[in-house]
């Protein structure tokens, strides 16, 4: 295998492990708890950042992944997001959990682009190069235009889930139709996998048992192809 075949490959997996947790991103950012929210969001994106990291080899301290998404996100991310939040189509009359699953998805995979682009050119995992990194204006554009096309697809296969909070078992709706099998994956709010199965393409409701599990939040993702994902978010209560 070629050295340009296996770049390819790593860029392949490299995206659609931001597009997933986009994904998850957008969804934990409609539980309607602030700070709920924000610690849900921050698990997903610091997987992420480890992921990435797994596959071009290079060791990242799992510990020191939140302190740098947090401190980036207080002391860049958002000035520099606020500059192109107006090119989004309608942002100005989306309100409440609508506006923020729309900026945690853009900042989430903008995250993304930003810290695989120091993988690739072999830089130190610092606050200050992924600072750097994230000042290309290209990464921000590119990932509003992946956020939004990750939300049109969650409304394009109506996948929600019923009840959103729940003590025995909630159902998961959705229209495959004309798409494909997908995966389902549920995942705990700290991000740990829970579940993982193929779902038909005649699906249009599935039940899934959640008294064994813990109290707490769980998110959801449908997964079509490689990099085409679609997540809800539900509530295990005692």
């Amino acid at each position: 295998m070629s050295e340009k075949t296996t770049d390819a490959s790593k860029e392949k997996k490299v995206i659609a492990i931001i597009a997933g947790a986009t994904a998850l991103a957008i969804a934990g950012a409609a539980v309607p708890i602030p700070i709920a929210d924000a610690a849900m969001i921050t698990f997903v994106q610091a997987s992420m950042l480890l992921s990435i990291s797994a596959i071009y080899g290079r060791v990242i301290n799992r510990n020191t992944v939140p302190g740098l998404i947090l401190a980036v996100g207080a002391m860049h991310v958002g000035t520099t997001f606020a500059s192109f939040v107006k090119g989004i189509p309608g942002i100005g009359t989306i309100a409440g959990t609508a506006a923020q699953a729309v900026i945690a998805g853009t900042i989430t995979y903008a995250l993304g682009l930003a810290f695989n682009s120091l993988c690739i050119r072999g830089l130190d995992f610092s606050r200050e190069n992924l600072k750097e990194s994230l000042k290309d204006k290209t990464i921000w554009k590119k990932a509003m235009k992946e956020a939004m096309k990750i939300i049109q697809l969650k409304k394009a296969v109506n996948f929600h889930v019923e009840p959103p909070k729940a003590v025995d078992h909630v159902r998961f709706h959705m229209n495959l139709r004309g798409r494909g099998a997908a995966q389902l994956k549920v995942v705990y709010e700290d991000n740990s996998e829970i579940s993982s199965q193929e779902v038909a393409e005649d699906t249009s409701e599935l039940r899934f048992d959640v008294s064994n599990l813990k109290v707490g939040k769980y998110l959801a993702t449908l997964q079509f192809g490689e990099k085409e994902f679609a997540a809800v978010h539900f509530r295990k209560m005692a």
